[in-house]
């Protein structure tokens, strides 16, 4: 099933791309008192992540978007789908979203990874880290819109 997911949301939208993003960050950590993060009592280089971002329409009213993340922290490597998604626009102001997408509260988290906006190159761990409270995406159905309320 994974394969499957890699095969549409990744190869799919590569041939049809209109939107190709790719960023990462690399860190040098060093501590004198405890290792924590990227901070180690030697010094590493070995931080970094990468991130590719593909979206595409392959048909007027299909967009498939999908972010793959790989990180290296302390030399581990880790790979995760950060979201992965198909959207069907079935008018201008509804839209229907299923997959692993991206979290709706805010704009942040379409910009989660990009560490350039963000002013360190970890995330506060107590909002942002494995027991944070802020998820970056949900698994599931989601149904959205955009409607004027009157002119302003």
């Amino acid at each position: 099933m994974k394969k499957f997911v890699l095969l549409l949301f990744f190869v799919v939208p590569a041939a049809y791309a209109q939107q190709l993003h790719v960023f990462g960050g690399w860190a040098y950590g060093r501590t004198n008192g405890n290792e924590y993060l990227a901070g180690t009592h030697g010094g590493s280089y070995d931080n970094a992540d990468l991130a590719l971002n593909l979206a595409a329409t392959p048909v007027e009213r299909l967009r498939l978007e999908g972010q793959l993340f790989v990180d290296v922290e302390r030399g581990v490597q880790t790979t995760s789908i950060d979201y992965a998604f198909a959207e069907w626009r079935i008018s201008d102001a509804a839209r229907l979203r299923v997959g692993r997408l991206k979290h709706p509260f805010g704009i942040y988290t379409e910009i989660y990874d990009v560490g350039t906006l963000r002013p360190f190159f970890e995330l506060p761990q107590a909002v942002y880290g494995p027991i944070g409270t802020l998820a970056e995406a949900y698994n599931g159905a989601g149904l959205s819109g955009f409607r004027k309320l009157g002119k302003w």
